[in-house]
């Protein structure tokens, strides 16, 4: 995995990209179903649906044709697409409500990375962990974490961001970190590039 650091302000905060792609281009993948790109999902539900509504038309259409008093079919045709055109979008709509929301990404659990990140050798704790999808196939994480007292957080940094980067998929991660000062002080840690 090629790191590149984008950038640093001074709070120790620094994001990795560990492809070579913007880190914010949805680009989906085929590793996960739940990571299929929104907008082909809709697209394929919506041609789905247009094969569905006109085979019913032309079959209610030939049945009409042979048995006139029949004609009923008419609506009872555009009725029941309608209702599997509320039903197939729900989901479509739901999702999308969930990432203009910023909620945590259904696919991936905060607990998890909560325990990986807490894990990387070096750091002691972690605090105030935020997860939020940037699309149907994206996430973006920002944590505060601490680090062991004697450990290098340059050393750190890049351990932890590619543990989020191959374990969970998040390639957009800021870090801030911190380091003990006295007992329950805590100081941020600049970040050179």
């Amino acid at each position: 995995i090629n790191a590149e650091y984008m950038g640093s302000h001074g709070h120790g905060q620094s994001s990795v990209n560990t492809t070579e792609r913007d880190p914010l281009v949805d680009v989906p993948t085929a590793d996960t179903p739940a990571q299929q790109s929104l907008s082909v999902r809709a697209a394929l539900i919506h041609v789905i649906g247009d094969v569905l509504q006109s085979l019913g038309v032309v079959l209610a259409a030939l049945v009409i044709w042979v048995k006139p008093s029949l004609k009923i079919l008419d609506p009872m045709c555009t009725l029941l697409f309608s209702v599997l055109v509320l039903c197939t979008t729900f989901p479509i709509l739901k999702e999308c409500l969930k990432i203009f929301m910023e909620c945590t990404p259904t696919w991936l659990d905060a607990g998890e990375v909560w325990e990986a990140l807490g894990g990387v050798e070096g750091l002691s704790s972690l605090h105030d962990l935020r997860i939020w999808a940037l699309s149907s196939s994206k996430a973006a994480l920002c944590a505060h974490a601490v680090v062991e007292q004697g450990k290098d957080p340059d050393a750190v940094l890049p351990v932890a961001l590619k543990m989020l980067a191959s374990r969970f998929g998040i390639r957009h991660a800021t870090l801030q970190l911190e380091s003990h000062v006295g007992h329950s002080t805590l100081q941020c840690h600049t970040h050179n590039d």
